[in-house]
């Protein structure tokens, strides 16, 4: 993970991703007014906290991928030389991936609202914490002024967005404002750190790379270090786990109604989409390693389009949404992203043909969406208990795809140029001495 973080914060310049997060930031205010004020189908994108009692909420999803990203970025700055000791960037890395957690879950609300546990117990200790490592992050940045600067400025937004939590005045529900203090803070943390990062990085080793270069280092680092047996053993425990809580929860789901296998915005259809998104990051990487062409690009980088679109769906079920308010069958949207992405498939599924297991993998997780939304048509309406099994086989096709690319992507970058060989020296004939007559 380090070392992928590493190869980012070269690609990316701070201000460009500052800007694409304050856009994310502004679109949400816009969503969560007209779903105030207009459109009460979008509540995936009202700004609340999560609560494992209720529902996930999309925009602390959002939240819990910035923090973990700049968590990420704190363990890269950890494995630096000349950094100082590395004790500050971990304690910073894990404050972060903690803070990122309970956004994602929203645990500190769900123990305020259902249990009634104070803020000052839920809450306030973590954010102490949190904000203690931060700070020994942000003194160890002093020689880089403007990055020490935008992360002190984030630690700050987060500490006022924390003081006034709804959690600490026992409020039902966060403040608009509030939660997009939060975001700010979390975007403020994660571009001070790229920049520290950046330039650390590209002091060190400041010579360009060529881009054919650059991508394959990137997905050196994102592939290289990933166990394939834990992997699966993850992948399989959550399907497991998943298939038993949803089990208990249906049908209505009750307190366990995040568990819920035919809800939206619940803990299982977060994963699906994270599983997607996976994919999509995957097929992207193999299209740029596989070829320089936009040519030969073109249906990897589509293909990646489409799992990040469908990933994104299936988090904050946009397809449902639309479906709510103009009362039409919501897949009936999805068809045109749906075809585009099975073409992609297609294509992309020749070259993969030839590289073996990655193409039988992919073959199986197109037959188990297949079997998912044939499930889906032709069984939800009269036994409504299958639609666990549809969302587990959905689930296992989605994993599949990422899996068939993840396989496909190690083989390439692992394989390594030819040397190439120094013509033989041509030697020109020895001359034998003319005979002695």
């Amino acid at each position: 993970m380090s070392n992928l973080a590493l190869q980012l914060a070269r690609r990316f310049k701070p201000r460009h991703v500052l800007i694409a997060l304050g856009t994310v930031i502004v679109s949400f205010a816009a969503l969560d007014f007209l779903f105030d004020r207009a459109l009460d189908s979008l509540v995936a994108f009202h700004l609340d906290d999560s609560n494992p009692a209720v529902q996930n909420s999309f925009p602390a999803i959002v939240l819990a991928m910035i923090l973990a990203s700049a968590g990420a970025l704190a363990l890269a700055v950890a494995g630096l030389r000349d950094t100082g000791a590395p004790g500050p960037w971990r304690a910073a890395a894990l404050a972060l991936f903690i803070v990122a957690v309970d956004e994602a879950l929203g645990l500190h609300t769900w123990l305020n609202r259902q249990f009634d546990v104070s803020w000052y117990v839920a809450h306030l200790p973590l954010v102490a914490l949190a904000g203690a490592a931060w700070v020994g992050a942000a003194r160890a940045m002093s020689a880089h002024r403007r990055a020490q600067m935008t992360f002190a400025a984030g630690i700050g937004a987060w500490a006022l967005a924390a003081v006034l939590d709804p959690t600490r005045t026992g409020r039902a529900e966060a403040p608009v404002a509030v939660e997009l203090l939060e975001m700010a803070a979390a975007t403020l943390l994660l571009v001070g750190l790229l920049t520290f990062v950046r330039e650390r990085s590209l002091a060190a080793s400041p010579a360009a790379e060529t881009a054919g270069e650059s991508n394959l280092a990137t997905a050196r680092a994102a592939v290289g270090p990933i166990d394939l047996r834990a992997l699966l053993i993850g992948l399989a425990s959550f399907a497991v786990l998943f298939a038993i809580l949803g089990t208990i929860a249906y049908p209505g789901g009750g307190d366990l109604r995040v568990f819920d296998l035919n809800k939206e915005q619940t803990f299982p259809a977060t994963f699906s989409g994270v599983l997607l998104l996976a994919a999509g990051a995957l097929a992207l990487l193999n299209g740029l390693v596989r070829s320089d062409s936009p040519t030969g690009r073109r249906w990897w980088f589509v293909l990646a389009l489409v799992f990040a679109f469908l990933g994104l769906d299936e988090i904050a079920a946009l397809h449902e949404a639309i479906q709510d308010r103009v009362n039409v069958w919501g897949q009936a949207f999805l068809a045109p992203v749906v075809l585009a992405g099975v073409y992609a498939w297609w294509v992309t599924l020749r070259q993969l043909r030839s590289e073996p297991p990655a193409g039988l993998l992919f073959l199986l997780g197109a037959g188990a969406w297949a079997l998912s939304q044939a499930i889906d048509v032709g069984f939800n309406e009269h036994w409504g208990w299958t639609v666990i099994p549809e969302e587990l086989f959905e689930m296992a096709g989605s994993a599949l795809f990422g899996l068939a690319l993840l396989v496909a992507l190690r083989r390439l970058v692992a394989q390594e140029p030819a040397p190439e060989r120094a013509a033989p020296v041509q030697r020109a004939p020895e001359r034998l001495p003319a005979p002695v007559r």
